[in-house]
């Protein structure tokens, strides 16, 4: 079966063309581009696919679109001209309203004025870094090819670097990890003119201005069981995908449709604790999923401190501190079983409900309803009608995906500017009026994709996500949280795969996986996380000094 369609995007322009024919001639020459062409005068653009990508038929070609996801959605007859046109028309003309475009997408429209629109998908999948000024505009999927193809690249971002050095995986109003670098947000389209600074313009927003009644959780469920198939059905290849597997609730629930409805092949990544060498004991839904659906290969790996740093030492070398043990050891483990597809349970949380949806209750939950609740049908337990009150009276925070300081291994003026950011971010969700707004904060904390993406693209892997999907998203959205939580958490997931999943996959409560946070651990992970960096820049300057090729400004 066809995989869908991506591929890795870079776009540079400078007034000086000779400047430009060398980054030309770099992109040519290393080998790594299918496509390399100039759009505009003062434009270099080149197209890099994962493996199984066709080329963009011709008439996106024509109208200038260069897609890196979803052009299959958007384009489902391979470009026909008057898709492409509309589709076109709307990049140019309506930013905006890109959204009525189907799934989701990632592309850049270069026109022959000199002036793009880069357009995000609404999952983020593909990240896009962008820089604009009154003379250079460069335009990425990869932060690598920054460093690697950008000249007199601005010095990196320190505060970025110490973040995902510590695990806070995210882009603090929206910083790239070079000074004057942005983010392209989810949903969002970046307009950039042939002079000035780039134009961010949202096109999906899936916040409803009021919610619905607590009494669709039938129909969400069934939607969200519909969703999860059709996405791990055409994502997944027959044989040839990665699980990354914790144990959990939704990981246990993704490989009982991968393996039982869907009778996919698909192979295991686990990270358990060593403590107890008896982990089939300690980590039943392991041994179960192991059992019921034999995936082949099961790596399992320790997740100590130790072996954290070796992971690290190990891991092939990327720009940007790379936090996740799965993506640590992907390049070991994917060429033993062939594989094409990183699949996983992100977002599930957040998507089906649990203790990050707590916040949502008590903001959706009146007086009248929190009294009229027995104790057993509230959250957790008892003690939340006091919880409710604190967070309706301002005494309790609301939890928020990353720690209140840096470490101290960082300098003080970091950590002084992560903490304003900090109580920035908190106040934002505090004084969000709108609904599901502990949702909203959860989701702009999303750095993960783009995490994701610099690794497995660089080992021609696709990622799946598919509690992460537009359309999942827009249901989430549209949930009531008391369809997610009370009692007990999850509730939309057991409630959409009640028939699919074995009660003892879908019904624990324990938390069964054991991978600590980067954030909970010594100063000693932290620094290696950031030498790695700093060793695979320093490595890619003299590279491209003995190459005679474009050298970055980037120095350690």
């Amino acid at each position: 079966m066809a995989l869908p369609p991506f591929a890795d995007l870079f776009a540079f322009a400078d007034p000086d063309n000779r400047l430009v024919d060398r980054v030309e001639h770099t992109l040519m020459s290393c080998g790594e581009f299918d496509t390399v062409w100039r759009p505009a005068p003062g434009w270099v653009a080149a197209r890099a696919p994962l493996p199984g990508t066709p080329p963009d038929p011709s008439p996106a070609q024509a109208a200038g679109l260069a897609f890196a996801q979803g052009i299959d959605a958007v384009l489902p007859e391979r470009g026909g001209a008057d898709a492409t046109a509309r589709f076109a028309e709307l990049a140019q003309h309506h930013p905006d309203r890109l959204a009525e475009g189907p799934g989701d997408f990632t592309f850049l429209h270069l026109r022959p004025n000199g002036s793009c629109t880069a357009v995000r998908a609404c999952n983020g999948l593909v990240p896009l870094h962008v820089y604009a000024d009154d003379r250079r505009r460069v335009i990425s999927t990869r932060a690598g090819y920054l460093f690697r193809f950008v000249p007199d690249l601005p010095p990196r971002d320190d505060l970025v670097y110490a973040m995902w050095s510590s695990g806070i995986v995210t882009f603090p109003d929206d910083r790239s990890f070079v000074q004057g670098f942005r983010m392209v947000p989810r949903g969002h389209a970046a307009v950039v003119e042939p002079d000035g600074p780039a134009r961010f313009v949202p096109y999906w927003d899936p916040r409803p201005d009021k919610l619905d009644p607590p009494s669709l959780l039938p129909e969400h469920a069934a939607e969200l069981r519909r969703l999860l198939f059709a996405c791990l059905d055409r994502d997944l290849p027959n044989a040839g995908a990665l699980l990354s597997f914790s144990g959990g609730v939704d990981s246990s629930a993704l490989a009982a449709i991968i393996g039982g409805p869907l009778a996919k092949q698909f192979a295991t990544l686990s990270f358990v604790a060593d403590s107890n060498e008896a982990w089939p004991t300690a980590f039943p839904s392991i041994a179960e999923v192991f059992i019921r659906y034999k995936p082949e290969p099961a790596w399992v790996f320790p997740i100590s401190l130790d072996h954290r740093l070796e992971i690290i030492e190990q891991a092939e070398s990327q720009p940007i501190p790379i936090p996740h043990p799965v993506l640590g050891v992907l390049a070991r483990v994917a060429p033993q079983s062939d594989v094409q597809v990183l699949v996983g349970g992100e977002a599930a949380d957040a998507v089906c409900g649990s203790l990050l949806t707590f916040g949502d209750w008590v903001q959706h939950t009146s007086l009248a309803k929190l009294l009229s609740t027995p104790a057993t049908r509230l959250p957790r337990d008892r003690r939340d009608r006091r919880r409710w009150l604190a967070y309706r009276r301002g005494r309790a925070r609301p939890p928020m995906p990353f720690t209140t300081e840096l470490a101290p291994a960082f300098a003080a003026a970091t950590r002084d500017e992560y903490a304003e950011w900090a109580r920035r971010a908190r106040d934002r969700t505090i004084n969000d009026p709108r609904p599901r707004r502990g949702l909203a904060a959860h989701f702009r904390q999303d750095g993960w994709p783009a995490m994701n993406w610099e690794v497995t693209s660089s080992l021609g892997i696709r990622r799946s996500v598919p509690f992460f999907t537009r359309e999942v998203l827009e249901l989430a959205c549209r949930c009531h949280p008391q369809e997610l939580i009370g009692p007990g958490t999850k509730r939309l997931l057991r409630a959409a795969l009640a028939d699919d999943v074995p009660s003892s996959l879908l019904d624990q409560t324990k938390r069964t996986h054991a991978v600590p946070s980067p954030g909970d651990q010594p100063s000693r992970l932290f620094s290696a996380l950031y030498r790695k960096a700093e060793h695979h820049h320093a490595s890619t300057n003299e590279a491209s000094v003995r190459a005679g090729s474009v050298r970055t400004g980037w120095t350690s």
